[in-house]
């Protein structure tokens, strides 16, 4: 369909769809000029407005407006980085934050400036002269503050973030009464599409055989 925009129509981004409670408190603990371009504001009873996120996992949808993604960003002309210049400098910090390229926290913190502000130049925002300067926004040497800020700029880039999660850990998602732990776990992995099931049953069951099933929760050879 190549008249359609190639993640979804602007109609269905935003269909039935908020964004969380997570999400926009981090960028508001940050005063993150991001944010606005994200999300859409939401008018309070005294008139003003801000921006609300809905809680992730609840048991029961809470009696709340929250804010929805912006539309504008699901209509054409779409920017779509499949690799950015920010997520370069985060996987650099992180490889400084570890050990794994010499430097250590000073070039860890460099990396991870350059990786904040490259995503927020990204959508054509500006960076305050301030902004690190807030203790919940600068560097504080853990690698949670680096995933943190690059799940932030993997916003609109495919599923990475989602592997980004698979390997490490962060963000730290928070999880709701609505959901079982024990059973609605963060999928690993996606399942063989079906037609691949009918198709070619003889190798799906050797694969499943060797993977130990195929499931959501079966880690994939990299996550172990």
């Amino acid at each position: 369909f190549p008249e359609e925009a190639p993640m979804a129509r602007p109609q269905d981004f935003t269909s039935y769809v908020n964004l969380s409670e997570f999400f926009i408190d981090l960028l508001n603990s940050w005063n993150d000029p991001r944010l606005p371009v994200f999300a859409t504001q939401v008018e309070q009873e005294d008139g003003t407005k801000t921006y609300v996120g809905l809680p992730s996992g609840y048991l029961t949808l809470p009696a709340i407006t929250a804010s929805l993604p912006n539309q504008s960003m699901a209509k054409a002309p779409m920017d779509l980085t499949l690799m950015s210049y920010a997520e370069v400098e985060f996987i650099k910090a992180e490889l400084f934050q570890k050990g794994i390229l010499p430097g250590g926290a000073t070039e860890a913190e460099t990396a991870y400036k350059k990786g904040v502000q490259a995503s927020v130049e990204q959508w054509n925002a500006t960076l305050p002269a301030d902004y690190f300067d807030n203790p919940q926004a600068r560097y504080d040497g853990s690698l949670e503050r680096i995933m943190n800020q690059k799940f932030v700029a993997l916003y609109f880039c495919d599923y990475q973030q989602w592997f980004e999660y698979n390997r490490t850990g962060y963000p730290v998602l928070p999880v709701g009464e609505g959901i079982q732990i024990s059973h609605n776990q963060m999928p690993r992995r996606f399942k063989y599409p079906a037609a691949v099931q009918r198709t070619n049953m003889a190798n799906y069951q050797e694969a499943k055989k060797n993977m130990g099933g195929d499931e959501f929760s079966i880690k994939l050879i990299w996550q172990k």
